[in-house]
C-alpha cells in the first residue's frame, strides 16, 4: 500500500479507537447511574410507602358544595325559538333600514374644498 493509504487507514483506526473508548465510558456511567437510580428509588419506597399503620383517629367528613337544581336551571340558556322571539321583540325591522347620512358624514377625498 502507499504511504497515503496507511495514513488514512491509521486514521480510520485511530478514530475507532476513540469512539470505543468512549462508548466504554458512556457504558461505565451509564451503569454506575443505573445503579445509583435503582439504590435511590428503593430507599424511597422503604421510607414514604410502608404498610398501613392504623392511628386510630376517624377522618373528618366534608360536606360536598354542590349547586341547587333552582341555581343549573338559572344558569341553561333559553331555547333558540325563545332567543329568536325575544331578539325580534326588542329589535324591529326597521331599525336595520340604512338612514340617510348627514353631510358631515358622507366620505370625500381629503383635499377636496368644502364649499
Amino acid at each position: 500500500m502507499s504511504e497515503q493509504e496507511l495514513g488514512i487507514t491509521r486514521g480510520i483506526v485511530d478514530s475507532v479507537t476513540t469512539h470505543n473508548k468512549s462508548l466504554e465510558t458512556f457504558q461505565d456511567d451509564h451503569s454506575s447511574q443505573a445503579s445509583s437510580i435503582k439504590q435511590r428509588a428503593e430507599e424511597t419506597f422503604q421510607q414514604r410507602y410502608m404498610e398501613y399503620e392504623p392511628s386510630g383517629t376517624t377522618p373528618i367528613r366534608s360536606e360536598q358544595d354542590v349547586p341547587s337544581k333552582v341555581t343549573i336551571e338559572s344558569l341553561r340558556a333559553m331555547p333558540m325559538e325563545a332567543l329568536v322571539e325575544e331578539f325580534r321583540e326588542n329589535n324591529s325591522f326597521e331599525s336595520f333600514e340604512p338612514k340617510e347620512l348627514k353631510p358631515s358624514l358622507i366620505p370625500r377625498p381629503p383635499l377636496t374644498q368644502i364649499n
